[in-house]
């Protein structure tokens, strides 16, 4: 079975799943600078592309199933301002810093994500 499909069926349980992602994606936000590898710098842009792509994944099911007319729009506006809160609370955290850049691929990997989970919601 198409897993989009079975998280669109299972709302409350993709709603958990939601919770625990954008809770993994606060944690990884939490740790200082010092504590990150070296090598993980060069890879931070794909890294927040593919975090947020994931996010995409499975936040539209979700929007998808409460029969919202522009779920996609609205998923993508969510994802965006959790993306921007991201950033801000990393304001906070010693040795990173709001990076805008950050955000855009936060914002480009969500898209990409939503738009497979909408063409997997398809099938």
């Amino acid at each position: 079975m198409n897993p989009i499909l079975w998280l669109n069926k299972h709302s409350s349980l993709n709603l958990i799943l939601i919770l625990l992602y954008v809770s993994l994606i606060f944690y990884f936000s939490s740790i200082p600078a010092s504590d990150i590898p070296d090598v993980v710098a060069p890879f931070s842009t794909i890294l927040h592309f593919i975090e947020y792509l994931g996010l995409g994944l499975i936040l539209l099911p979700a929007v998808k199933s409460s029969n919202l007319k522009k779920y996609f729009i609205l998923s993508l506006l969510l994802i965006c301002l959790y993306a921007a809160s991201d950033e801000f609370h990393q304001f906070f955290v010693p040795g990173r810093v709001m990076d805008a850049l950050d955000w855009l691929a936060d914002a480009a990997g969500s898209l990409v994500g939503l738009l497979l989970a909408r063409h997997l919601m398809e099938q």
